[in-house]
């Protein structure tokens, strides 16, 4: 299972299909400043991990390192001069999302049972 997650997050990362062969791997290699900063967030991810260990705020790691890739992404942009457009067009974000269908919110608010919502924070802690 970890080696299909990690061969799917780098087919993901450089847009190349994953195969075991030479041409495949050798357009993967490529694509070498993605896979760089793919390391990099990697070791970042697994440092902040090993400082959270045995504190009371390990379960708060992932979560605020994924949003932080999104925040850290525009933020890397703005200090570039890059504009959006140009980040898709050189392949670092997708380029195609699915039209807004109007259907993200097809679910009814008055459905939650909102009065257990305080009898499930702790178990976020």
């Amino acid at each position: 299972m970890g080696s299909y997650i990690l061969t799917a997050g780098l087919a993901a990362c450089t847009g190349v299909s994953w195969e075991w062969t030479e041409t495949q791997l050798l357009r993967q290699a490529q694509h070498w400043p993605k896979l760089l900063v793919l390391f990099c967030l990697e070791m970042m991810l697994l440092y902040c991990l090993k400082l959270s260990r045995g504190r009371g705020w390990e379960s708060f790691v992932l979560p605020l390192f994924f949003l932080g890739l999104l925040f850290g992404s525009w933020i890397s942009l703005a200090c570039l001069g890059c504009s959006h457009r140009h980040a898709q067009e050189e392949g670092w974000f997708f380029r195609d999302f699915p039209e807004d269908s109007g259907m993200s919110w097809n679910f009814q608010l008055d459905l939650v049972a909102w009065r257990l919502f305080p009898y499930q924070l702790p178990l976020l802690c």
